[in-house]
């Protein structure tokens, strides 16, 4: 089994060797390359911050089961019932408590 991940140590530093060389003939390739890869991992990185924050933690609230959508129906300008989800704080007032 040691000899087998001692062989496997070889090939990988061949490897590291053989990259580092071809980083150091073509610069300006490698200049790119890697900031490409800085530029997509970091937005990869960003983006999975945000939908962590937004959607996959619980809520920061003591009763979430107590929460509710306040919504607004009417009809639209096209004469067809709509309902709107855009609430004015001034008209989240108005609403009488239950």
């Amino acid at each position: 089994m040691s000899g087998r991940l001692v062989g496997w140590f070889e090939s990988l530093r061949a490897d590291v060797t053989f990259g580092l060389r071809q980083l150091k003939k073509r610069k300006l390739t490698s200049v790119v390359a890697i900031m490409s890869l800085a530029l997509g991992i970091g937005a990869c990185t960003s983006a999975f911050r945000l939908i962590d924050a937004l959607l996959l933690r619980p809520l920061p609230v003591t009763a979430p089961e107590r929460l509710h959508v306040v919504l607004r129906q009417g009809v639209g300008w096209d004469g067809k019932p709509s309902t709107d989800e855009f609430c004015e704080y001034a008209l989240f007032q108005r609403i009488p408590a239950r």
